[in-house]
């Protein structure tokens, strides 16, 4: 199984795509070494596209978010791809669980594995194909604890970004009326003068 965060058409940004053994390779055992199942998945909507070992397609359907982890529940352990998109880790984690063998793989090695015009099917096959590629690089799954850390960083970030836009915002406007306030974030705390306003140079 694949997925990730690339999303065709009404689900574009939210769609992945997995892939694994097919269906009716699943009744001969766990075989990593054989066939393979494709899928793009988005926020309610994936795509399946499964191949067996000698890269016959034999399965191509869609699947709710509630029915995913069903079906694959009932293929043998098998080779998934995942492009490493948002909430691809998550459902890494959940595939791994159920025995299969999960290969998280970044969007853009996987893009020149589309052959035809861009769409659900489309990209559950283009990464059908990258997954197994001798070359091709694979991200590792993460833990929940160290996306955790991640969120918590790239929320710090927002926060910084969020303040230096609002600073500079007001340093232009108090600009418009002849108020220049000090370089850095503390030129920006009120300090009363004499006159009762901002401490700031005109």
């Amino acid at each position: 199984m694949s997925a990730c965060d690339a999303v065709d058409g009404a689900f574009r940004r939210h769609r992945r795509t997995v892939r694994s053994v097919g269906a009716d390779q699943a009744a001969k055992g766990a075989d990593h070494g054989g066939d393979c199942d494709n899928r793009a998945i988005a926020k309610s909507v994936f795509q399946v596209h499964g191949v067996d070992a000698a890269g016959q397609i034999v399965v191509r359907r869609q699947l709710r978010r509630s029915l995913v982890l069903r079906f694959f529940a009932g293929l043998a352990p098998c080779i998934v791809g995942v492009e490493a998109c948002a909430t691809s880790h998550y459902w890494s984690r959940q595939l791994q669980a159920l025995g299969h063998s999960v290969r998280l793989m970044p969007p853009s090695y996987v893009k020149p594995y589309v052959k035809r015009q861009k769409n659900d099917m489309a990209d559950a096959e283009a990464i059908c194909e990258a997954v197994m590629r001798p070359t091709m690089r694979f991200v590792e799954t993460k833990t929940p604890e160290q996306q955790s850390v991640l969120m918590l960083h790239r929320i710090q970030l927002m926060l910084v970004r969020q303040q230096t836009l609002l600073s500079n915002t007001i340093r232009a406007h108090m600009a418009e009326f002849g108020i220049v306030a000090p370089i850095g974030r503390q030129g920006l705390e009120p300090r009363p003068t004499v006159g009762g306003s901002l401490g700031c140079r005109r």
